[in-house]
């Protein structure tokens, strides 16, 4: 899954510069500046609390999940994700599924995603909960 996500990664990234180029926001060449002062947005993944299945949308959106796999939440965010984490907890700009039921961050099924520009972690966002789902894991968020 990591090489793939990897080389989908890349082609986004191909993608965003020649959007910057395009729109004259690149001067260097993007080999001069490394990818972090580059790009701020990132993937991020939380354990969500099994409770969080009894609800009948998340039920709904999952008829395939594996109860043996754990429940997550999938977003995106252009802050750090432990920051994105504990406003989701604090009710600041929350899902409620990431304020009611969130545990904790899972940054080994998103840290090597990261980080990206903003129309590659919107697609990747999409992408990494649908294959979470597919891999039987209830997925909240990640639309």
């Amino acid at each position: 899954m990591a090489a793939r996500y990897a080389a989908r990664q890349q082609q986004l990234l191909s993608l965003a510069e020649a959007l910057e180029h395009a729109r004259g926001e690149i001067t260097l060449t993007t080999s001069d500046v490394p990818m972090s002062e580059r790009f701020h947005h990132n993937v991020y993944v939380i354990l969500l609390d099994g409770a969080v299945s009894k609800e009948r949308k998340v039920r709904a959106l999952n008829p395939k999940r594996d109860p043996k796999k754990p429940c997550v939440y999938v977003g995106m965010t252009g802050i750090p994700p432990i920051e994105r984490f504990q406003n989701h907890k604090d009710g600041y700009k929350a899902s409620y599924y990431a304020c009611k039921y969130g545990v904790r961050l899972l940054p080994e099924l998103y840290e090597y995603l990261n980080p990206m520009p903003y129309e590659a972690a919107c697609q990747m966002e999409k992408e990494l909960a649908e294959d979470l789902r597919e891999q039987g894991y209830t997925v909240c968020g990640g639309t």
